[in-house]
């Protein structure tokens, strides 16, 4: 209907043209604001600095970085590339179409840079993953005098945490507080995140603990920040704390807390996480539902895992990758392959990891024929390249049944060199056999 209206009262005025181009590119429709400035072109029709930024904003959501150039172009030639919305808006654009090198000469050329100027220019380079130029963008900025926004304070902490600058993020965070930044989930998400990498858990609790509004997201931050850095006893009582203060549960916390349980061997726990989990009308989802096998699985309930698995209207390759790894864990290669058989049925293929765990189920038994059965299996019906992992697997069951010299030629042949497993597994069954 818009567009109708639009094109009923076309004429040489470009502020219909802004009018529809606007309407477009505020709800992310890039495509049709490029199509509408060609329009312009073709049609002659006079372009504002309004219709350059939006048609630069439509280059960068969609990635348009040749049209953009040209664009520029057309800039440069009404000299309005030293306006300070056209000029950040060209920054914009080059940033998202990944050439940083001439967002940097934009900015350079620009005789007026605000906050939003440097904020784009540091965006564009976090991500490239150029955390250090960034911190180096900031030393820039304060020369400008300045002052940060919640945006530029986002981009530096993510920077600290790209670079390993663990020393200028805890003078940021400080600086955070200091500035009368209100950190909300996006730059509190952020600010865990930097600590977390760098990987200070004390750190990352104490900034947690600062922050005034802990909302639900923070919480779940935190929690898998605590199973990711491999301390789940804390995890487990911050569950505790955000239960005790009413914080509703949802299945990102839930999905997390059973990975600590599981890493804590926790079942009785995990039970109980499992009860509320019922009860919260959780159990369907897909990461709760694999996080669930996974527990029960390591465990030891395989009933309940199998249970859970059968009973799954969404049954993923993940689910029954955990369950291949908890048999072959217990070195079962005859469950296995029954589940092999069942998920090859419901059309899924085994991927890296469930190749992985078949070879470890036949290693655990010393079945040489089966496993190089198997591997010519995945390598020739599946596709799935071997890895060092693979190779390992295999060589360890051959060098475990005293068979030296097929392992030897084996490592010898991977296409990577061996790793430390590699080496170590050898060794010991050299020793163990009496080879020089």
């Amino acid at each position: 209907m818009a567009y109708k209206v639009f094109s009923e009262h076309l004429n040489g005025n470009s502020i219909p043209w802004a009018v529809m181009m606007e309407a477009y590119s505020e709800n992310g429709c890039g495509l049709p604001v490029l199509q509408l400035f060609q329009k312009m072109q073709k049609q002659q029709i006079n372009k504002d600095k309004n219709t350059f930024s939006y048609a630069l904003k439509a280059c960068a959501q969609t990635e348009a970085h040749k049209e953009g150039r040209l664009i520029h172009d057309q800039i440069l030639k009404f000299s309005w590339d030293q306006d300070l919305v056209i000029g950040n808006s060209l920054i914009d654009m080059y940033c998202k179409c990944k050439s940083q090198k001439e967002a940097r000469n934009v900015l350079d050329l620009l005789p007026n840079r605000d906050v939003v100027s440097w904020g784009a220019m540091m965006s564009g380079y976090v991500q490239n993953g150029d955390g250090l130029l960034v911190i180096s963008l900031a030393q820039e900025m304060q020369k400008d005098c300045i002052k940060p926004d919640a945006h530029v304070f986002s981009c530096l902490l993510k920077a600290c945490a790209q670079s390993s600058s663990f020393t200028e993020g805890k003078v940021l965070h400080h600086q955070l507080r200091q500035g009368g930044i209100k950190v909300d989930d996006f730059i509190g998400n952020t600010l865990l995140n930097m600590y977390a990498t760098c990987g200070d858990i004390e750190g990352t609790y104490k900034a947690f603990a600062s922050l005034e509004d802990k909302s639900l997201p923070l919480w779940g931050v935190m929690i898998a920040t605590c199973v990711s850095q491999e301390n789940s006893l804390l995890a487990i009582q911050m569950y505790e704390e955000m239960q005790r203060k009413g914080i509703h549960r949802n299945e990102f916390i839930m999905s997390s807390i059973l990975k600590a349980c599981t890493a804590l061997g926790a079942v009785y726990r995990g039970k109980i996480i499992h009860d509320q989990i019922i009860k919260d009308k959780l159990e369907s989802n897909i990461f709760v539902e694999n996080a669930l096998i996974d527990m029960y699985i390591k465990c030891c309930n395989r009933d309940e895992a199998v249970r859970i698995l059968k009973a799954s209207k969404n049954q993923s390759i993940v689910s029954w990758a955990a369950l291949i790894a908890g048999y072959a864990e217990y070195g079962d290669s005859t469950l296995v392959v029954e589940c092999l058989q069942c998920m090859e049925l419901q059309g899924l293929l085994p991927n890296e990891s469930i190749y992985a765990s078949i070879l470890s189920a036949f290693g655990h038994d010393g079945q040489v024929d089966e496993i190089c059965l198997y591997n010519n299996t995945m390598t020739g019906n599946y596709g799935i390249e071997p890895k060092v992992k693979h190779f390992n697997c295999i060589a360890d069951v051959y060098a475990r049944a005293g068979n030296l010299e097929a392992a030897e030629q084996l490592l010898g042949s991977i296409p990577c060199p061996p790793d430390m497993y590699s080496r170590t597994s050898f060794i010991s069954a050299s020793r163990l056999y009496g080879a020089k």
